[in-house]
């Protein structure tokens, strides 16, 4: 079906081809999402040896993970933020902020702070630690898609309209 263009049709046996191979990827293990810690320098197939944890739950659609200060933090859409201990992969808090909406931006964090953006636009400031604590919460009145950026001690966030430089 690749070569398809515009106003190309595909016939019965195509389809069920196309149908069979989709059916087959998203059966399969690569649309399965975990969390995965992975201990670095193993040679070929080394599952058993260098995979330290997994967990199935909690995993974001959209956002990278962050890890920062031996832990492991993910945040998901309605505003669930998860912490891990990085070596264990143990769950020290999981609990959902006060800021609902869909989260496409990545945490950031610099200077003992963690920075989670929603779609919503609103951005919260999160002390890093093993309990959650809010420090600030500021709604920009625009979306947030982009992952805000730390550099040379200022904090930049690009909403839909505006770029801000804290």
């Amino acid at each position: 079906m690749g070569g398809l263009g515009k106003g190309a049709s595909v016939d019965r046996a195509g389809w069920d081809q196309a149908v069979k191979a989709l059916s087959g990827f998203l059966d399969s293990d690569l649309m399965k999402t975990s969390a995965v810690a992975v201990r670095t320098g193993g040679k070929q197939d080394s599952t058993s040896t260098h995979v330290i944890w997994t967990e199935p739950k909690g995993v974001p659609e959209v956002p990278s993970p962050l890890l920062y200060q031996n832990r492991a933090y993910y945040i998901k859409n309605g505003g669930i933020l998860t912490c891990r201990d990085a070596k264990s992969g143990q769950a020290l808090y999981e609990e959902r902020l006060e800021s609902p909406g869909g989260y496409y931006a990545s945490p950031v964090a610099g200077g003992g702070k963690i920075y989670v953006a929603s779609d919503r636009g609103t951005l919260t400031v999160l002390e890093a630690g093993d309990k959650l604590q809010v420090l600030n919460r500021t709604d920009f009145g625009e979306k947030i898609m982009a992952t805000p950026a730390l550099l040379d001690g200022k904090l930049y966030v690009r909403t839909a309209k505006h770029l801000y430089a804290f």
